[in-house]
């Protein structure tokens, strides 16, 4: 009843929006529907999910037509991914979006943070200050990995990703805010947290090729090309692509809390399990696992699990998760139903909390840490792997030799 209520109030039917005179026309009715309805001009939040070539002339419509005109009226622009395909290209966006909006404004979307599992981090952290500042830093981390794994291949998808590749595909969005939120200073935090993701980007070390653990391709990811671009009329590889569909790469956070700790970004497409994590691994052998999805180490679906006997039963719970386990030996918990991410979203932008959402500083100074090796990929010849592997006992052999050097 109140979906039919609120679809009924609020909901206007197609307006095709392409021309100067169509968002000028869009404008007008949204102010004339304000004094109609004798309601107060509370903001306005648009979504803007289009190719980046139109950043520019749509986001000169917002800013001329579209701006609430009452001071105390918000405006908030959701933009869509890909931002950017290197740092160069990133600053040329921001560019364009700064000319006719403020960088408070932009909110870019990157729905891993709306997932219950990645919140976790944060919120964690947050109710357990004294667990944080005694355990999460380099005198008892051994190692962190951040993690993004795929059952599925690429197959009828090659068009987008032999362009992209797994580093921009994954590790240069999803896992770094997954680094961020665990890497960051959370008196920081409390201010603006933006700023303090930021600033774990800012000393995260430049990824170069001799912090690649592994990076491959699966076998028939070249017929996967061929057979698209025979479906799409277009002209077959003339050589096999170099584009991995899976990486293993170790970066070091140069901060004071941090310094000589291993993060170690893994993701792939064609593998053996479809799962997503935050691990942090102790001096001492125990470890704290944000499970995002999937099954990891024996935990499925989004929970945390301690097996850090030093602490684990004297945890705060993040609000509304509930205990499974909380033993001397072991703290397990699963969070709350939630809806889904994007609707997660949505609902952080209508509420102004921006927390949720990523600001241009943070994906300028991401692709900071990317560009150079994504630039010296094609000089890189890949492995193979066979449709289904699972890669990470072979990565540990290579991270035990990496650590070493």
């Amino acid at each position: 009843e109140h979906k039919k209520q609120f679809l009924a109030n609020n909901v206007s039917p197609y307006t095709q929006l392409r021309s100067d005179e169509q968002y000028k026309a869009l404008g007008e009715k949204i102010k004339k529907d304000t004094i109609a309805s004798g309601k107060r001009d509370a903001g306005l939040l648009v979504y803007m999910s289009v190719p980046p070539k139109f950043f520019g002339s749509i986001s000169q419509y917002i800013n001329d037509y579209l701006r609430p005109s009452s001071p105390d009226a918000w405006l908030r622009v959701i933009v869509e991914k890909p931002f950017g395909v290197n740092l160069m290209s990133a600053k040329d966006l921001a560019e364009t979006l700064y000319k006719n909006l403020d960088v408070k404004e932009i909110l870019l979307v990157d729905h891993y943070m709306g997932k219950q599992g990645l919140d976790a981090i944060r919120q964690l952290r947050k109710a357990n200050p004294e667990f944080d500042k005694a355990f999460l830093n380099k005198n008892e981390v051994s190692k962190v990995e951040v993690a993004m794994l795929e059952t599925e291949d690429c197959k009828g998808r090659t068009g987008f990703y032999d362009e992209v590749g797994v580093i921009r595909d994954t590790m240069q969005n999803h896992l770094m805010m997954m680094v961020a939120l665990l890497g960051m200073d959370l008196e920081h935090a409390d201010k603006t947290e933006a700023d303090a993701r930021r600033a774990v980007f800012d000393k995260l070390q430049t990824a170069a090729i001799n912090d690649i653990l592994h990076l491959a391709q699966y076998e028939d990811y070249n017929n996967h090309v061929n057979e698209d671009r025979a479906k799409w009329d277009e002209p077959l590889l003339d050589e096999p692509s170099k584009t991995p569909s899976y990486a293993s790469i170790a970066l070091k956070l140069e901060n004071n809390i941090w310094e000589g700790v291993p993060f170690i970004f893994r993701s792939g497409k064609a593998l053996d399990s479809r799962r997503a994590y935050t691990k942090v691994t102790f001096k001492n052998g125990g470890q704290l696992l944000f499970n995002l999805q999937g099954t990891t180490d024996g935990i499925d679906g989004s929970a945390i699990h301690c097996s850090l006997t030093l602490c684990a039963s004297k945890l705060n719970l993040p609000e509304a998760w509930d205990h499974v386990d909380n033993s001397a030996e072991h703290f397990h918990a699963v969070g709350p139903k939630i809806p889904n991410a994007y609707e997660v979203l949505l609902r952080s932008a209508l509420e102004g909390d921006v927390n949720n959402f990523v600001r241009l500083p943070e994906v300028i100074e991401s692709w900071r840490v990317w560009s150079p090796l994504l630039r010296d990929l094609p000089k890189l010849e890949l492995s193979t792997y066979k449709h289904g592997a699972d890669l990470i006992p072979k990565d540990k052999l290579v991270e035990s030799k990496h650590d070493e050097l």
